[in-house]
């Protein structure tokens, strides 16, 4: 100890040295990495350095009050290295001086040594006991710092996987962003901390494919590709990659019914299969509004929306390829409007190009690959991030998965990362022009989104350049990905349910004001009882709501198939779920009473 007061550097090397038997040559080496180690990773906090600086200018008295057991000239040799400034102010340390703050005797013997009354101080600090409340018995005025804050999700993942040190350097990363570009703006820490090390190791990942086989021209495919183009082009940029990138506007609705060769019977059948997931709006899929629709159906069939049994829309269409022949002909111009935008805009003067996707089913993509055959001879290339459960058989198409999550929505959480600042694409003019849904971009306005954009770009700008410092690392491991993904789908926390539920499910094609809204009494009985919701997403919404709501909501999720067990219930053998359901009904009572 140094004066019994405070611990220092020698002294918890010295008792290292002894606990494990080591000598002074290995003692020597083990405070030269520490010393070498915490020079080398000094953060400074510019907003903090720019007080500090306008205090000097007002001819303020400045001085530096520190617990920390490290020898004087290295935190002298910290401080240059965060600022030279910094260095030049006078510096009281507990090490040094055999005094510390959380006990409140190091502002005490500073008074003694720079003679001004406590009551003319103004501490600033960010430890509560040591920063706040010791100071102010002793009348010192106090400013308690906000600290950056570990997320939640980055607290879990440095719990469980503490000595990973991909792990380290990704949040570390996420946390040294927010605290000197995003400390409050959250939707650029959302980007920062979470939508970045999700989406930097797909984009650089597949540019290190790209090199391995030859491939020079990228095509990100609206809308899910905006955001992967920005990413890939910092990353192109920093490594001098021959790489060149361009964003080309497609979608299901482009491509899908153009594409579509009846005399492809595995194409065919893929497409007639993708029915079943669009039950009551099946008609959009051929191009055609309900009227139109019901038209070419015969009559059983014409209330297709009411039908429990979907097989049967599929093996009308399946049987009847004449009925899709006709739809086809009304779509002859659109097709041809869709051959002509992919001739115009791709340079398949050889086979070194490829397609970039995120999620999906495979059958976009191979109507597109059809719509190809028309001009180009050879199967096309197009890179996923992951894949929904159903994934058909490619067909004139190489498909290069980064990751294959197999889980059914989390395809939709990977989409829900990825917005563009347009419409969807929903064909072609007769120009060759891509025709885009009508698009409020006041709702990515209201939302920040070019906040939020900001901060996945400097995520990626940061994630490369740790990448290339560390190159025995591999910064394209799933690991933080796959965690964060996890965590999302399985148990979000409030406050990313708040900032990812919130976007307007507008920009997503439906009316619904929010992806994921907070749910009240109602919706939550509503889902006990038919698991029908006004969200796109129940757990974020669950995350959102009052702590009743949720319980109701995973009473609901254990218990999927309630309604069917409510016609036989047994009050006494099921205390707990006659409980929930009494509860439910008392509450919704007085829920309405309060609303009326």
């Amino acid at each position: 100890w140094h004066n019994e007061r405070d611990i220092t550097f020698d002294a918890i090397y010295s008792y290292m040295g002894e606990t494990y038997n080591l000598d002074f040559e290995k003692i020597t080496q083990l405070k030269s990495l520490e010393i070498k180690l915490e020079l080398e990773t000094v953060v400074p906090i510019h907003e903090n350095i720019d007080k500090v600086k306008k205090l000097i200018a007002q001819n303020k008295k400045v001085v530096l009050i520190s617990d920390m057991y490290l020898p004087f000239d290295v935190i002298k040799q910290m401080l240059y290295n965060a600022d030279p400034i910094l260095a030049d102010l006078k510096l009281y340390l507990s090490s040094k001086e055999g005094y510390m703050k959380k006990s409140g005797e190091l502002f005490k013997y500073v008074k003694t040594k720079e003679d001004i009354d406590y009551k003319n101080w103004l501490h600033v600090g960010d430890n509560p006991r040591a920063d706040n409340s010791k100071p102010k018995k002793l009348g010192i005025n106090t400013i308690l710092y906000e600290y950056v804050k570990f997320e939640d999700y980055e607290r879990k993942i440095l719990s469980s996987k503490f000595h990973s040190p991909i792990v380290q350097l990704i949040v570390g990363c996420s946390k040294n962003l927010r605290l000197n570009n995003f400390n409050k703006n959250d939707k650029a820490a959302l980007g920062a901390s979470l939508a970045g090390p999700i989406l930097y190791p797909y984009v650089s990942s597949l540019l290190k494919r790209c090199e391995n086989r030859s491939i020079r021209r990228l095509y990100f495919i609206a809308r899910d590709g905006y955001i992967l183009k920005e990413i890939a082009d910092i990353i192109i940029s920093k490594r001098n990659l021959n790489i060149k990138t361009s964003y080309i506007y497609g979608s299901r609705k482009a491509w899908r019914l153009s594409g579509l060769n009846i005399e492809n019977s595995s194409l065919y059948a893929q497409f007639i299969d993708s029915l079943k997931y669009n039950r009551k709006n099946m008609y959009t899929i051929f191009s055609l509004n309900k009227k139109e629709f019901e038209k070419i159906l015969p009559k059983e069939l014409k209330k297709f929306h009411r039908l429990k049994n979907k097989e049967k829309i599929q093996k009308y269409f399946l049987e009847n390829k004449e009925a899709v022949a006709e739809i086809l002909k009304r779509n002859k111009q659109q097709k041809i409007n869709a051959i002509n935008y992919l001739k115009n805009n791709i340079d398949y003067s050889d086979d070194n190009f490829a397609f970039v996707d995120l999620d999906g089913s495979c059958l976009t993509q191979n109507c597109l690959a059809s719509l190809f055959l028309n001009f180009y001879d050879k199967p096309i290339k197009s890179f996923y991030y992951a894949v929904t459960p159903l994934c058909y058989e490619s067909i004139n198409l190489k498909k290069y998965y980064f990751s294959a999550f197999k889980k059914p929505l989390m395809g939709n959480l990977i989409e829900l990362l990825t917005r563009a600042p347009h419409g969807q694409t929903i064909g072609y003019d007769d120009n060759g022009k891509p025709v885009l849904e009508e698009f409020d971009k006041s709702l990515l306005n209201n939302w920040k989104f070019d906040d939020y954009k900001k901060g996945i770009l400097q995520s990626t700008f940061y994630l490369n350049e740790i990448s290339n410092q560390y190159n025995f690392l591999s910064f394209e491991s799933q690991e933080v990905m796959n965690f964060y993904l996890n965590y999302l789908f399985e148990s979000p926390d409030k406050k990313t349910a708040d900032l990812l539920g919130g976007i307007s499910h507008k920009l997503f094609g439906s009316d619904n004001n929010e992806f994921a809204p907070e749910l009240n009494i109602i919706d939550a009985l509503k889902y006990l009882f038919t698991k029908r919701t006004k969200s796109e997403n129940i757990k974020f919404s669950k995350a959102r709501s009052h702590y009743l709501i949720r319980k109701i909501i995973e009473y609901k999720i254990e218990h999927p198939n309630l309604r069917k067990q409510l016609i036989n219930i047994d009050i006494n053998k099921n205390k707990r779920k006659a409980n929930i359901i009494l509860l439910g009904i008392k509450i919704s009572f007085r829920s309405l009473i309060w609303r009326k």
